[in-house]
């Protein structure tokens, strides 16, 4: 089930859980996908290393997905992986909830952002299974890329800040089953009622 901002109502667009989900997209699949992200991240989303910190978690990368319209979502996100904190300070919590004991959750080593902005993708079951396979391969390649970089010494973690159609959320869960990818959870009630987050940085 999955509420439209388009009809205004739930609908079920369905994804077919199966081996499709893996296969590379054809180009006019690309092209529609890619077309519905903003410029910044457009093509191949460039994985971004964060500078080293006190209690960095350099073997974990953060992926970054907005598929649907949430104003400050991937800045906060984005500062959250930067700096291992879930708060900007005591007047604006981010809403997140790192995984595992407060010591362990440094900033991140890096993070790559895929986002179309704040628009709704349209309800189209085609489409669900296209930006999950899309998705898919964008965490494929930043893990191996980070692995690389790591020099293959440790096993690159993720961590998946993701807002976006359930059918999605869904396909992406049981295509990433076996890869050490954590949803980062996030509640409203810690992000309501704080003042607005101070403007991004680069």
């Amino acid at each position: 089930m999955h509420l439209s901002q388009q009809a205004g109502r739930s609908v079920v667009p369905g994804v077919d859980l199966g081996s499709s989900l893996r296969a590379a997209l054809a180009p006019q699949q690309r092209v529609r996908v890619t077309g519905l992200l903003t410029s910044s991240t457009r093509g191949r989303p460039q994985l971004v290393e964060v500078p080293a910190a006190a209690g960095q978690q350099r073997h974990r990368i953060a992926l970054i997905v907005r598929l649907a319209s949430a104003g400050s979502m991937v800045d906060d996100a984005r500062y959250v992986a930067a700096t291992g904190q879930v708060a900007y300070g005591p007047e604006h919590h981010t809403g997140y909830q790192l995984p595992g004991p407060v010591r362990a959750n440094g900033p991140c080593g890096a993070y790559v952002v895929i986002d179309t902005g704040n628009a709704y993708l349209p309800d189209d079951s085609a489409l669900y299974a296209a930006v999950t396979t899309y998705v898919w391969e964008c965490w494929q390649t930043a893990r191996q890329e980070w692995t690389q970089r790591l020099g293959g010494t440790a096993a690159v973690e993720g961590l998946l800040f993701f807002h976006g159609p359930l059918p999605v959320a869904v396909a992406l869960g049981w295509l990433t089953a076996r890869d050490r990818l954590t949803l980062v959870h996030h509640d409203l009630r810690l992000a309501r009622g704080t003042t607005t987050p101070p403007a991004a940085g680069p």
